[in-house]
């Protein structure tokens, strides 16, 4: 028997059924919760043994998909960190993720979403129906539960995901700035250059940045660990070349000079070696088209692979450098940080090519591999503009 009024949400178009909406769910089969901890098992054991190759992955992946229908929200998040941490590229996996987590949003706890947005952003799927569900669950919770930390992984996820959601943004601003002055190093380190950049109001960032002066972040530059050196030398390169410029106080210039001056003069980076990929494209430059090319060179913070005069070839990688976008019908998105280190170099006068990997690795005649660089270099085949940003350079002190 139908009848009855549908409660808030239910679709217009569809009929509600109250009894069957009274029926308590069914109970996971244990052959099923079985087979859901036997995945789990072998996929974190995988990935403890470092085993991971892309066809073991891709089997994971496949029995994950039949499987994430009966799985609670903790099971989910653990498919999710596993593939993530793995670098499985395939996106139909994240998709289904996505939409299996959309049924769990209204139900998690407040860490429970904070930590499926953390790994959303890690994944790079861009699903803004997920995102919106997730934003608007987020804003009627942030006055309850969500602490300072919560409120900074928010904003994380909606800079390394470049989702807009205006209200949910503004709400945690107003919340997060005034706590600026009393933030502690981690939750200072905790903040990612991209957020400062792309999500922080001006008055957000002055106060953030004030706080990291006052606390004298990355210095003296020998006696910090290397990962928070380099965080907040990226910070810096950001705001000298690559800022809308609001006037910043002082002590914070005063601090970004100290810290570029001693970590040019002190912080030794070790580049990055060349991928196999790029190893394979730096053999086809100096041996097929006899073009004179640096394997590796280091340009203060940045490692540049395949140097050739003041242009640079990037390899960009399915997992590593473009957003899982479900609605976009098979078109690629480049990440933010993606489009930032980009930016970076076009500030420093580089001009920027791109190959993308997958692309590279489906030829195998070295004559295609050949005629795709030629394009590349001579027809502009992969390279793109810097956006402009009106006067980028933050002021130095006098």
């Amino acid at each position: 028997e139908r009848g009855g009024r549908a409660p808030a949400g239910h679709p217009s178009d569809q009929p509600f059924d109250e009894a069957a909406a009274r029926v308590p769910p069914q109970p996971i089969p244990d052959a099923t919760q079985k087979h859901e901890d036997e995945l789990l098992e072998a996929m974190e054991a995988s990935l403890r043994d470092g085993r991971a190759q892309k066809e073991l992955w891709g089997q994971y992946a496949k029995r994950a998909e039949e499987l994430l229908i009966t799985m609670p929200l903790e099971k989910t998040l653990r498919v999710l960190k596993a593939l993530v941490l793995a670098k499985h590229r395939g996106a139909d996996i994240y998709t289904h993720l996505g939409a299996e987590l959309a049924k769990e949003v209204r139900n998690a706890s407040s860490t429970r979403l904070c930590q499926v947005l953390h790994w959303l952003a890690r994944a790079g799927l861009r699903d803004q129906t997920l995102m919106t569900l997730m934003g608007n669950e987020t804003l009627l919770r942030l006055s309850d539960d969500f602490v300072v930390d919560m409120h900074i992984e928010v904003l994380n996820v909606h800079a390394k995901l470049e989702v807009r959601n205006p209200r949910l943004v503004s709400a945690v601003l107003r919340d997060l700035t005034p706590l600026c002055a009393e933030l502690s190093r981690d939750q200072v380190c905790a903040v990612a250059p991209v957020t400062v950049m792309n999500v922080l109001s001006d008055q957000a960032r002055i106060a953030y940045l004030s706080r990291c002066a006052e606390l004298g972040m990355g210095l003296p530059a020998r006696m910090t660990r290397p990962a928070v050196l380099r965080q907040f030398r990226l910070l810096e390169d950001c705001l000298r070349l690559d800022y809308h410029p609001t006037s910043l106080p002082n002590v914070v210039q005063l601090w970004l000079a100290n810290l570029k001056a001693e970590a040019d003069a002190q912080d030794v980076i070790e580049p990055v070696p060349l991928t196999q990929t790029e190893e394979d494209i730096f053999r086809v430059l100096r041996e097929e088209l006899d073009v004179a090319v640096a394997p590796v060179l280091q340009d203060g913070i940045l490692t540049l692979h395949l140097v050739m005069g003041k242009a640079v070839l990037e390899v960009l990688d399915s997992h590593a450098d473009y957003y899982v976008t479900p609605a976009m019908g098979g078109q690629r998105l480049l990440r933010a940080e993606t489009k930032l280190r980009q930016r970076l170099l076009w500030r420093r006068g580089w001009r920027v090519l791109s190959v993308d990997s997958d692309e590279w690795t489906k030829l195998t005649d070295d004559m295609y591999k050949k005629d795709l660089l030629e394009a590349v270099l001579h027809g502009g085949g992969g390279s793109r503009r810097a956006p402009q940003h009106p006067g980028a350079g933050y002021d130095q002190p006098h």
